[in-house]
C-alpha cells in the first residue's frame, strides 16, 4: 500500500506526470547517445571532466526517473532527474560541437547555441544538488517560511550564475578574447551569484540535518544514511566558498569529494528506499523485484534453451526460438510464483504460514526460562518470523489489590518502536490482560486483512503464555511482600520485646529480690518469692532467646556491616586458637543508612552461610566479603581462594538456603569458579521492592 499522499485513483486521472518522466527519459537515452556518438567521431578529448559528468549523470537519472515515477508530487525525484540531465548535457554538449565544427563549420549559429547551454549544464545541475536538493528531504517540498525563502534564494543564484556562464564563456573568451559589454558584467556577476548559490545551500544542508535529527526516532533512522551523504556536501561547499574569496580552495581534495558524493547520493537514496522505505514506496520496489527476476529468469531460459537447441540442430531453421519460446510459455508462472514467494518471505517472512510462526513460537517457549525472559524470546522470535522493525508485549499487573486500577508494563520489547503501532488485545481467562503491540514495516502500510487475522490468532497464543507470566510474577511480588512485611514486623516486635517487656520484667526480678531479702528465706511466703523470681528470670531468657530467633541482635545493634564484622572477628578468635591459616577480610561500599529488615537478613544470612562453607570445605587461605550498594539493590560478594567447586557439584542445603533467600526477594544468587581456584558467590537483592512493600 502507497502512501497517503500518493493515491494511485487520483494519480490514474493525471497520467501526464507519466508521460513527462518517459518523455524525460527518452530525451536523456537520445542525449548520452548523441554524446556518445560524436565523442567516437572526434578526436580525443583534453576535458578531464567529461567521465565525471558521464557517471554523475548515469547514477542521478536512473534514481530520479524511479522516485519522480512512483512519488510524481514529491518535488526530490525530479530535482535529482534534472541534475542527471544537466550533467549529460554537458557531456555531449563538447564532442557535439567539435563534431559541428569538424563537419559543418557553417552551422556556427547552432554550435553557439549548444555551447551556450553546455557550458551552464554541470553548474545549474551541482547548484541544484546543493542549494535545492537538501530543502526536499524528507519533505515533499521546501517547509516553512525559512525553507520557501531559501529556495527562491538558491533558485535566483543559479539562474543568475547560470545566465552569468554562459554569457561570459563564449567562443571569443575561450580563444582569449577580453569580455567587453555584457559579458564584463557577467564576469563580476558570476562570482557574486555562485556564493549566494553556495551558502544558501550550506544553510539548506544545515537544516535538513536539523530536521532528519529532531524526527521521530523510526523515521529519522530511515532518513538519516540519506541525510548524512548529502551532509558530506558541506566539505566542498565550505572549500569552494574558501576559494571564492582567497582564490583558491581550502582543500585540493575537495572536488573529489564532491564527485564521490554525488555518485553516492543517488545510490544511498535508492538503498534507503529499498531496504527502509524511504519516501515510503517500498510495496511498489517489491512488485519491481518480483517483476524484475521473472523477466530476468525467463529471459535466461529463452535464451539457454534457444542457444542449446540451435547448436544441437546446426541449422538456422527457427526451431530453437520455437522451443525456447514454449519452454517459457510453461515455465512462466512457476517462475512468477517462485520469484513471488522468494520476495515475500525475504521482506515479510512467515506472513502467509501462520502456523510456521506457532511452530517457532513454540519452539521458543520451550527453549526459554521461566518468567518475562519467555516473553522477550516469544517478542523477539514474532519479530524475526515476521520481519517486524518492533514487538512488544505489554501487560496489565494489579501490583495491588487495594490499589484499583492496574498498571500496565511492558514486559517484554524486541526492536526499535517506530510512530506507526498496532496493537492486538490479549484476552485472558479473567479478561483482558494486556496488548500485543508491533511496528509496521514501513509508515503508512496497514496491516493486510490476512496478517491482522493471523496476529490475532497469535496474540490468543501469547495471551496464554502472557497470563502464565502474570499471575507467576503477582505470586513472586505478593511473596516478596509477604517475606519484607514479615521482617519487618519481626524488627519491630524485637524492639518492643527487647526494649519494653525485657526491661519490664528484669525490673520486676530485681523488685522480688528485693521483696525476698526483707521478708527473709526461712518464711514461706520468700520461699514463694523466690521461686517466683527464679521462673520470671527463665521467662527472661526465653525472650532473650525468642528476640535473636526473630532476628540477629546484632543488626540492630551495629548494622549488617559490623554485624559481619563482628562475626568475622569471633571466627578469627577462634582461627587464632585452632592455628587455622584462613584470613578473613570484609570491605564495604555506599553501605550507609538503614536497610530494609528483609534485605538486611538475607544479606546477613547468605555472608554467614557462605563465611561457613569457606570455613568447612573450601580449604582456602583467604576470604573477602564485600558489600556494594546502589539506590536499586544491594550487592553481596563472598570469594575465597580456596579449592573451587567442580563442574559436576550438588548444591547442598547451604547453598540452596542461599538462593532461596534472594529469589524470594525477587534477587538472584550466583556460584562461579574462580581462575586459577577458588570460588566467587554474587547476590543481588532489589532494594526497591522491598522499600515499596513495606510503604504499602
Amino acid at each position: 500500500m502507497l502512501s497517503e499522499a500518493y493515491d494511485p485513483a487520483v494519480n490514474r486521472r493525471i497520467p501526464l506526470r507519466h508521460v513527462t518522466v518517459v518523455a524525460v527519459l527518452a530525451f536523456a537515452t537520445a542525449l548520452v547517445g548523441v554524446g556518445l556518438l560524436a565523442r567516437s567521431n572526434t578526436p580525443p578529448s583534453d576535458n578531464p571532466y567529461l567521465g565525471d559528468q558521464l557517471r554523475i549523470g548515469a547514477f542521478f537519472v536512473p534514481a530520479g526517473a524511479f522516485v519522480a515515477w512512483r512519488r510524481p508530487e514529491h518535488r526530490l525525484g525530479w530535482l535529482v532527474l534534472a541534475v542527471g540531465i544537466l550533467y549529460w548535457v554537458s557531456f555531449a554538449g563538447q564532442p557535439s560541437i567539435v563534431w559541428l565544427m569538424m563537419h559543418h563549420p557553417a552551422w556556427e549559429w547552432l554550435t553557439r547555441a549548444i555551447l551556450a547551454v553546455a557550458i551552464s549544464g554541470w553548474l545549474v545541475g551541482r547548484g541544484i544538488l546543493i542549494a535545492l536538493v537538501p530543502l526536499c528531504y524528507p519533505d515533499p517540498a521546501p517547509r516553512g517560511r525559512t525553507g520557501r525563502t531559501l529556495w527562491m534564494i538558491g533558485s535566483a543564484g543559479i539562474g543568475v550564475a547560470a545566465l552569468a556562464h554562459s554569457r561570459l564563456w563564449t567562443p571569443g573568451y575561450f580563444g582569449g578574447a577580453e569580455p567587453i559589454g555584457l559579458a564584463s558584467v557577467a564576469l563580476r556577476v558570476e562570482p557574486w551569484a555562485w556564493r549566494v548559490v553556495l551558502v544558501s545551500g550550506l544553510i539548506a544542508i544545515v537544516s535538513m540535518v536539523v530536521r532528519v535529527a529532531r524526527s521521530p526516532i523510526g523515521q529519522r533512522r530511515r532518513d538519516l544514511p540519506v541525510a548524512a551523504t548529502a551532509a558530506v556536501l558541506v566539505v566542498p561547499v565550505l572549500s569552494s566558498l574558501y576559494g571564492e574569496v582567497a582564490g583558491h580552495d581550502l582543500f585540493s581534495w575537495s572536488e573529489v569529494v564532491l564527485v564521490w558524493t554525488s555518485i553516492a547520493f543517488p545510490c544511498v537514496l535508492l538503498y534507503g528506499v529499498v531496504r527502509h522505505g524511504v519516501l515510503d514506496i517500498g510495496v511498489v520496489i517489491r512488485r519491481s523485484t518480483v517483476y524484475g527476476l521473472t523477466a530476468i529468469a525467463l529471459a535466461a531460459a529463452y535464451a539457454t534453451v534457444a542457444w542449446a537447441a540451435t547448436t544441437a540442430s546446426a541449422a538456422h531453421s527457427g526451431t530453437g526460438r520455437v522451443l525456447a519460446t514454449g519452454v517459457v510459455a510453461l515455465i512462466a508462472m512457476p517462475v512468477y510464483v517462485r520469484s513471488h514467494q522468494l520476495v515475500d518471505s525475504r521482506l515479510f517472512g512467515n506472513r502467509r504460514d501462520p502456523a510456521a510462526v506457532l511452530a517457532a513460537i513454540g519452539m521458543t517457549v520451550e527453549q526459554a526460562p521461566q518468567g518475562t525472559a519467555a516473553l522477550e524470546f516469544v517478542a523477539a522470535t514474532l519479530g524475526r518470523e515476521l520481519r517486524l522493525p518492533y514487538v512488544a508485549v505489554v501487560l496489565h499487573v494489579a501490583i495491588d489489590a487495594r490499589a484499583g486500577e492496574p498498571v500496565t508494563v511492558r514486559a517484554a520489547a524486541a526492536g526499535v518502536p517506530t510512530d506507526d503501532l498496532d496493537h492486538f488485545e490479549l484476552i485472558g481467562p479473567a479478561g483482558s490482560i494486556g496488548e500485543l503491540v508491533v511496528a509496521r514495516r514501513t509508515p503508512h502500510e496497514p496491516f493486510r486483512p490476512d496478517e491482522r487475522a493471523a496476529l490475532q490468532g497469535i496474540a490468543r497464543h501469547v495471551a496464554v503464555l502472557a497470563s502464565n507470566v502474570a499471575l507467576t510474577e503477582q505470586l513472586l511480588a505478593s511473596r516478596r511482600q509477604l517475606v519484607t512485611a514479615r521482617e519487618e514486623e519481626r524488627r519491630r516486635i524485637r524492639r518492643d520485646l527487647h526494649d519494653g517487656l525485657g526491661p519490664t520484667l528484669a525490673s520486676v526480678c530485681l523488685g522480688l529480690g528485693a521483696a525476698c531479702e526483707r521478708i527473709g528465706g526461712d518464711t514461706e511466703l520468700g520461699a514463694f518469692l523466690t521461686q517466683l523470681e527464679d521462673e520470671l528470670h527463665a521467662a527472661v531468657d526465653e525472650i532473650r532467646q525468642l528476640v535473636y530467633d526473630l532476628r540477629p541482635p546484632a543488626l540492630d545493634e551495629l548494622g549488617l556491616v559490623g554485624a559481619v564484622r563482628e562475626h568475622v572477628a569471633t571466627l578469627a578468635s577462634r582461627a587464632v586458637e585452632s592455628d587455622t591459616a584462613l584470613e578473613l577480610h570484609v570491605e564495604s561500599t555506599d553501605v550507609t543508612g538503614e536497610l530494609p529488615a528483609a534485605v538486611e537478613v538475607a544479606a546477613y544470612r547468605i555472608a554467614l552461610e557462605a563465611i561457613t562453607n569457606v570455613t568447612r570445605h573450601a580449604f582456602a587461605h583467604h576470604c573477602w566479603v564485600r558489600f556494594d550498594a546502589s539506590p536499586d539493590a544491594l550487592y553481596v560478594e563472598i570469594e575465597d581462594d580456596g579449592q573451587g567447586v567442580g563442574a559436576e557439584r550438588r548444591a547442598g542445603v547451604g547453598l540452596r538456603s542461599m538462593h532461596d533467600r534472594a529469589t524470594e526477594l525477587g534477587g538472584e544468587l550466583f556460584v562461579r569458579a574462580c581462575i586459577p581456584h577458588g570460588t566467587l558467590i554474587q547476590a543481588s537483592l532489589p532494594l526497591a521492592v522491598a522499600a515499596g512493600a513495606l510503604a504499602s
